[in-house]
């Protein structure tokens, strides 16, 4: 119905086009691959702070850098990560260490389970040893593997890859 004029001036009818504005999405959810002492394998779990990682993966243990670095993640003002648990001990060789690393794209395993996720923007990967921890040759050949399959679905995933890699 049009509207009804009363005294002369300018009149403006907004009408609906159909279009809705564009939402926002998070732009900030950095996702962490790893090993953590207990917690979902191969699912990418949100958690919103550090207490999360505690409650869900067992907190700070000497065996997993990535919780350390969850750790620092949130200490330094990150609000949202992914975190994918791929196993509580560590292979004993290197072709194991890479098949539980870097998983299996059809069945979305280790780094590969991060294909589930709606959507992150920024994957860590932290050293397979400690800092300060002799690495022996096979966990370097099993970094590098995982660093290209990393490299491979950051690409697909437009997504950016922080390798923190050792000091050699």
């Amino acid at each position: 119905m049009p509207p009804e004029f009363l005294h002369p001036g300018v009149y403006i009818e907004e009408a609906s086009s159909g279009v809705h504005p564009i939402e926002g999405v998070p732009t900030s959810i950095t996702a962490f691959v790893g090993w953590a002492r207990k917690g979902p394998r191969n699912t990418p779990t949100r958690i919103r702070g550090f207490a999360d990682y505690e409650r869900i993966f067992g907190g700070l243990w000497r065996f997993s850098t990535m919780s350390y670095a969850v750790q620092h993640f949130f200490l330094n003002g990150g609000s949202e990560a992914l975190v994918v648990r791929v196993a509580s001990v560590r292979p004993k060789d290197s072709e194991s260490a890479t098949n539980v690393l870097n998983g299996d794209a059809k069945r979305k395993t280790g780094l590969q389970s991060l294909r589930k996720a709606e959507s992150f923007n920024l994957l860590c990967i932290p050293p397979l040893v400690s800092v300060g921890s002799a690495g022996t040759a096979w966990e370097a050949d099993v970094q590098r593997s995982t660093w290209t399959a990393a490299a491979h679905l950051c690409r697909d995933r437009r997504a950016f890859l922080l390798i923190d890699a050792p000091r050699n």
